[in-house]
């Protein structure tokens, strides 16, 4: 009797089997077509869906950390004017004021000095067109302008390193953000920078150029000290609603 129950489980198993539809040729073709899909995905093989410099972000990242430690973390620099501090605060003032490139020295005992990439959250601070990316906009101004060993982003600082006047190149050319802080005009520290500037620029053999809106007197004033001019005089200056950003060139 057990063998003849055997049996016939036997004969239902292979029956099922049997009964059991097979996938067609077609079904078969896309379920391996599917299996190739997933290999190719798993060995990175895959096409990405969107096209994308990933060169060019990973440089850009990777600039934009070196503007930002160079900014904010410039540890080694902080530990040597603390210590110089600690040591004694006038003689650390006087032998760092004298340490720091001078490319002149003033008649109040400030100097001019090229920019550094730290000096860019003052200049953003003073610029009247500072944005959530203008701090960024500012840094690579002055990174270009070192690189490029021009020496037209410059600023003013007194013995204790404050920055008090500033004047940057932008990446097209043009000379702009120049400002001088409240404590410390009437000075000619604009007009100061201006003149270094612009000759930092002409020895490169570039043109000098900068836009000043209409109506801004005090640099109109010192740009004409420093032997700029309106690149077309006849233009009417507009006023209100109507001011613009007029061109001016150094002849």
């Amino acid at each position: 009797t057990t063998d003849m129950d055997g049996d016939c489980d036997d004969d239902d198993a292979k029956n099922a089997q049997k009964a059991q539809p097979r996938p067609s040729d077609a079904l078969r073709a896309v379920l391996a077509k599917h299996v190739e899909s997933h290999l190719r995905n798993a060995h990175g093989s895959r096409t990405p869906r969107f096209s994308k410099d990933v060169d060019g972000i990973w440089a850009r990242n990777r600039r934009t950390w070196e503007l930002k430690k160079a900014m904010f973390n410039d540890e080694e620099g902080t530990k040597e004017r603390q210590s110089k501090r600690g040591r004694n605060s006038a003689t650390a003032d006087a032998e760092d004021h004298s340490e720091r490139t001078v490319i002149k020295r003033l008649d109040d005992g400030a100097i001019i000095r090229p920019l550094r990439l730290e000096d860019a959250p003052q200049i953003d601070s003073w610029w009247e067109h500072r944005s959530t990316s203008s701090l960024a906009a500012v840094a690579r101004c002055i990174s270009a302008d070192v690189e490029g060993k021009i020496g037209a982003c410059l600023g003013i600082v007194g013995p204790d390193d404050e920055l008090r006047a500033g004047i940057v190149r932008y990446a097209g050319g043009a000379v702009g953000m120049l400002y001088v802080a409240e404590p410390y005009r009437r000075r000619g520290y604009g007009a100061a920078l201006l003149r270094q500037a612009t000759k930092a620029i002409e020895a490169k053999g570039d043109e000098c150029v900068a836009l000043i809106l209409d109506g801004n007197e005090a640099s109109e004033a010192t740009f004409v000290n420093a032997g700029w001019e309106r690149e077309d005089p006849t233009l009417k200056r507009g006023t209100g609603s109507r001011r613009a950003n007029r061109k001016w060139v150094k002849r």
